[in-house]
């Protein structure tokens, strides 16, 4: 496994969040089988944030999934992480 792609973002408060993209597939030569994940740091003490850190995998196919972005947005006075990334299907 290895990661071809990572981006971060953090809010006010600290808390912060990286999206990445990883080779899951078997073949290294190969570019299917690459799925997006997240993780999310939370502002706290050091110790505190490692044992809280909550890593989400957001896609789980044989497609192409590349190119991961992150954002940190205001929405209606709450921020927010958006995240987007490129999907390529596989034919």
């Amino acid at each position: 496994t290895s990661v071809k792609g990572l981006e971060a973002a953090m809010l006010s408060n600290g808390t912060g969040a990286m999206v990445y993209t990883l080779d899951t597939g078997a073949d290294p030569t190969g570019n299917t089988d690459w799925e997006t994940v997240v993780a999310v740091i939370p502002a706290g003490t050091e110790g505190e944030r490692e044992d809280n850190v909550h890593t989400f995998r957001l896609t789980t196919d044989s497609d192409l999934d590349e190119n991961p972005q992150i954002a940190e947005v205001n929405m209606n006075g709450i921020e927010k992480f958006v995240m987007a990334w490129h999907t390529h299907t596989a034919q």
